[in-house]
């Protein structure tokens, strides 16, 4: 018999970002679930999706999960820990496209860095220990849309109460996998915990992200930066009006956190391919990689061009370029950090 599992959707509704979207109870109601499919329980969330979206998974343990994502949807998936166990991967191109891997791991002081600059949709941190989700829970919650973590076989009601007790104030469902399937399981139904037989938990919360506070890893600047999401579509504003927001991460987050995938010589490769040279102000902050893919961010002219006027360019791209170049070939993330902030060792490369 096929070990059974419990999974624990919990929803944190506010009024934000996904405002008309389905609650949980609806994703993974009955209808949803007549597939049945228990090796990829959020299938039905993913479903949902009609725009590219941006996953992120903690120290992923095993393959099958960035295979089945990255193979079924179109999407951005990141993973932050444990490179050697996604690596094999690269090797698949369907999966390779969309695989960005860092081989940093999740600190806390990084979860708070991270969730300052990025947003994700969903985070997978179900391979996390439960000491380490407890503690750092609420910087979890701050990465994203929906948090995916697992929740140990000895843990009772009582006890998920009392750690997770803010919790306990906002919807939630439970959702119990076994050889028939999945099986949803409503907030103020007892059954829950007692038909799980000590089987683990993989609890699941929705909590809407509405806000950045950095436009890169680091920035000494902090600005706020809004975020629309909906499965349709998601919006960035700044001051200085609304742009669509690309899938994936900043070429800034990728260095700072000691990506390996893709390498320095495939986005070389892939940054020659786009419009670099009709780009205002190609800087290192302006590039997102969705998977080995770069793109140009930020094509809103600047106010106070010195470069070129005419062409609305803060400053040469071809230097920008050989910035962008010179900064892929350094690997430590403080010495990185310094050549993007720095104005003695930023100014060659963009001076006018």
């Amino acid at each position: 018999m096929t070990k059974k599992f419990l999974l624990v959707i919990v929803s944190l509704f506010c009024v934000a970002s996904m405002e008309g979207s389905l609650s949980l109870e609806e994703i993974f109601s009955e209808s949803r679930l007549q597939s049945r499919e228990s090796s990829l329980p959020i299938r039905p969330l993913l479903d949902l999706f009609e725009r590219p979206f941006t996953l992120l998974e903690l120290k992923p343990q095993k393959t099958k999960n960035c295979e089945k994502i990255a193979r079924d949807y179109q999407c951005a998936y990141v993973s932050l820990g444990k490179q050697e166990t996604l690596l094999p991967l690269t090797e698949i191109s369907e999966v390779a496209d969309q695989l960005t891997i860092l081989k940093a791991d999740p600190t806390a002081d990084r979860l708070i860095n991270l969730s300052e600059c990025e947003h994700f949709d969903i985070v997978l941190a179900d391979s996390l220990s439960f000491s380490f989700v407890k503690a750092n829970l609420k910087r979890l919650l701050e990465l994203g849309d929906y948090l995916v973590f697992t929740v140990p076989s000895h843990l009772k009601e009582k006890a998920f109460r009392k750690h997770f007790g803010a919790l306990q104030e906002k919807n939630f469902l439970f959702l119990m996998r076994d050889e028939k399937g999945i099986t949803p399981f409503y907030f103020d139904d007892q059954r829950a915990f007692e038909t799980s037989n000590g089987s683990e938990l993989l609890c699941v919360v929705h909590t809407p992200k509405k806000k950045l506070i950095r436009n890169h890893y680091l920035n000494a600047r902090f600005r706020e930066y809004f975020i629309e999401s909906s499965f349709e579509e998601k919006t960035l504003t700044k001051e200085r009006g609304h742009s669509h927001w690309c899938p994936g991460i900043n070429l800034c987050t990728y260095k700072m956190l000691e990506g390996v995938y893709p390498n320095a010589e495939q986005i070389r490769e892939g940054l020659l391919t786009t419009r670099y040279i009709d780009h205002p102000d190609l800087a290192p902050y302006n590039v997102v990689l969705n998977g080995a893919e770069p793109i140009l961010i930020d094509w809103t002219p600047c106010r106070n061009c010195g470069f070129d006027q005419e062409r609305g360019m803060r400053h040469d791209p071809e230097k920008g370029l050989v910035w962008i170049f010179y900064l892929l070939e350094i690997t430590s993330p403080s010495f990185f950090f310094a050549h993007i902030t720095e104005d003695d060792l930023v100014l060659p490369f963009i001076g006018w």
